[in-house]
């Protein structure tokens, strides 16, 4: 008898616009993910309609009741902190073989190839599988359609030595060439003592990160699905406290976020230090090209027919969700210069 091909979950702590959670449900479920678990970090009211009906989908709302039944007794402070139970819940509740935890904005491809890893035997079953990362950059040729358009940069080891000075001030602030993270996220086997954490699990019999073997699929992270939300996600971070953001591994992006504060009462230089992070020069895209650190095929995302994917209506979004912010930290009329602004 045919043995029947394992199962994967994917587990998200999310704060975004109902559209992009959608997105993120409906990609991995048609990819044949079995559940999507999505705890919403915020009431967000659009999102229901948009995932309503479809199997797989779990939300769960991270409201108050939520938090005082968990070991905090209230909601934790720090995202990652919320993160990381919200994913070991899930951990201790699907009903599939594995389970990966990434972020909203972070979408498997290749799931061909994860099923095929997924499914060979291995001598050390508390082996988890990590997926490498692509980071979106926006190429000179993208027609701004879509919020998923763009080629994507993958880590170049020697990247102060053959690129920076294409970057010129903001070379700074780039880690092997990419501005977000590079190091890639686990699917974790179900059925251990594993903590579930942002980028490893946690085998709680050790107090060590679990073995990892290497995938062949790769997530694509987005770090901004516009402009304008790169922008508000670094302001976001840099406005973490009076004094700025929290401390954090990462000094170059840590040092990006404290630019983007210093700057933030002047939105012509918000915006071009974004474009200097977030998009390709044809001179910069020929370098990574040549050095195959640049892949260029396009992304669509799976099942989301019907849904609003178009940047202007994504912005317009964020622009309603995020209006409380600027006034809060006393930005309101960068706000409503840089919204009315090309992004």
């Amino acid at each position: 008898m045919k043995k029947a091909l394992p199962t994967w979950a994917v587990v998200a702590t999310v704060d975004e616009p109902a559209v992009l959670i959608a997105a993120f449900v409906r990609h991995h479920l048609a990819l044949g993910a079995c559940e999507v678990h999505v705890f919403l970090d915020r009431v967000i009211p659009e999102v229901g309609p948009l995932v309503a009906g479809i199997r797989g989908c779990v939300l769960t709302q991270c409201d108050a009741t939520y938090w005082a039944k968990s070991r905090f007794k209230k909601r934790p402070p720090h995202h990652l902190a919320r993160q990381k139970y919200n994913a070991t819940q899930a951990y201790g509740q699907t009903d599939c073989d594995w389970l990966l935890h990434c972020d909203a904005d972070e979408f498997v491809v290749q799931p061909e190839a994860l099923i095929a890893d997924l499914a060979t035997t291995i001598e050390a079953p508390h082996q988890t599988l990590h997926l490498s990362n692509s980071e979106r950059v926006w190429l000179p040729v993208d027609p701004g359609l879509s919020i998923f358009e763009g080629g994507f940069r993958t880590p170049m080891w020697l990247f102060d030595d053959l690129a920076a000075s294409l970057f010129g001030p903001a070379a700074r602030y780039l880690n092997k060439g990419m501005m977000g993270h590079s190091m890639g996220k686990t699917l974790s086997p179900v059925g251990h003592d594993f903590e579930i954490g942002v980028h490893h699990a946690l085998d709680r019999a050790t107090g060590e990160p679990a073995m990892r073997r290497p995938s062949s699929a790769r997530i694509l992270h987005f770090d901004g699905l516009t402009r304008l939300h790169f922008i508000l996600k670094m302001l976001k971070r840099a406005y973490e406290t009076p004094n700025g953001p929290r401390p954090r591994k990462g000094h170059k992006r840590m040092a990006a976020v404290r630019a983007f504060r210093e700057k933030a009462a002047e939105p012509a230089e918000i915006f071009a230090l974004t474009r200097a992070l977030k998009d390709f020069t044809p001179a910069q895209a020929d370098l990574y090209r040549s050095l195959g650190c640049l892949e260029e095929t396009p992304f669509v995302p799976r099942g989301c027919d019907g849904l609003d994917l178009c940047p202007a209506s994504f912005d317009a979004q964020l622009r309603t969700d995020h209006a409380a912010f600027f006034e809060h930290v006393g930005l309101r009329d960068w706000a409503d210069e840089a919204f009315g602004g090309p992004l």
